[in-house]
């Protein structure tokens, strides 16, 4: 069968369009709504659990604050301390703070309310000071330990020449009065009295009375004031000079000081002649005490033991350091002591020698 031209002009035609109808929209929309509504509802909990999680999570700068708490800010005419802490950390330091606070006065009122006798906070009472510094319990205190027991026992007196003090001459300017040896056993040699107007001779065996030049072990007495004598200079100047009579009588004459941390040593020695016999004068420099290590059976300090006839009880003992031991070792202080092997004999000074090594 064919179909014309006019037929198809006048045939009516039915076109379906995929368009779809009002219930079906409806339906649609109501669909579309509740997705949409479901998808904001998980938008909105996604993004207040991620907002939950940025506040849980410090920031770097809230770490860099935290870490350094608090800075001190300068203002004109006066400084405060900002703190950059969160609330609840404040109010937790306040509470340590309070705490802290509340246990150091009751620690406080603990301590003062203590025995005086055991207690420095504690005031005490005038009876109590008089009894504590009594003067049993002032050489009791200072009795305790070897060194104090040494020096406790009274000085052996011996004179320079003569029997007594009214025997001494009187001393010359710049003279040694009383020369105190505290080796071993402490002893005095009295070698002149001070002129009449000046206090007498110190016999003290401490050096800081205002009267002493310490050298080595002895302790050299003065009628005048250390503090006139100048500062000697190492090699050069003659700190002292040691006159030895024909009749065994000793005069030193005190010339200059040495400096801290310095020894004297014999520099030169003289023998003149006299119409009672031969005397010596020895002179004495001064010296930096050496900082050399001792070598392996090398001996680091030397001994010299003189013993008088006369004076069988005192020894006179002079040491001379020759090198400083490693920091694990020391060196002998006594001649007697471990250590220490004796010398050379010198029998015209009576004189005997003896090396320490580091022990």
């Amino acid at each position: 069968m064919r179909i014309s031209v006019e037929d198809l002009s006048t045939t009516p035609t039915t076109c379906y369009s995929r368009q779809p109808s009002t219930a079906t929209l409806a339906t649609t929309a109501t669909t579309t709504t509740t997705t949409n509504n479901d998808t904001m509802t998980k938008s909105k909990r996604a993004l207040v659990k991620n907002k939950t999680v940025e506040r849980a999570k410090p920031s770097s700068q809230h770490i860099m604050k935290t870490k350094h708490l608090c800075r001190l800010s300068t203002v004109p005419k006066r400084a405060h301390l900002r703190c950059y802490l969160p609330q609840s950390s404040r109010s937790v330091l306040f509470c340590a703070l309070v705490f802290l606070s509340v246990f150091i006065s009751d620690s406080l009122v603990f301590a003062v309310h203590v025995d005086e006798s055991t207690n420095h906070i504690y005031p005490v009472s005038k009876h109590s000071y008089k009894s504590f510094h009594s003067k049993d319990n002032i050489n009791k205190h200072h009795s305790n330990g070897p060194h104090h027991a040494k020096h406790k026992s009274p000085l052996k007196v011996f004179f320079a020449s003569g029997e007594s003090e009214d025997d001494l001459p009187v001393c010359s300017p710049n003279s040694v009065c009383n020369k105190i040896d505290i080796y071993g056993s402490p002893w005095v040699e009295k070698q002149c009295r001070c002129p009449s107007g000046m206090s007498s001779c110190s016999m003290s065996t401490h050096s800081r009375d205002g009267r002493t030049i310490v050298d080595r072990t002895r302790l050299l007495k003065t009628c005048e004031p250390v503090r006139h004598f100048k500062r000697c200079k190492f090699f050069k100047d003659i700190t002292s000079t040691v006159i030895t009579y024909p009749d065994n009588s000793t005069q030193q004459i005190m010339h200059c000081k040495c400096p801290k941390n310095s020894v004297s040593y014999l520099i030169k020695r003289h023998a003149y002649q006299t119409d009672q016999g031969t005397g010596f004068q020895y002179s004495f420099a001064c010296s930096p005490q050496t900082k050399i290590r001792c070598q392996r059976k090398e001996p680091c300090q030397l001994f010299s033991v003189r013993k008088d006839v006369t004076r069988p009880e005192a020894e006179e003992v002079t040491t001379n350091a020759l090198c400083q031991c490693s920091h694990r070792k020391k060196c002998p202080k006594h001649h007697l002591d471990v250590g220490v092997i004796p010398g050379k004999i010198y029998s015209e000074d009576s004189l005997r020698t003896y090396s320490a090594y580091c022990m």
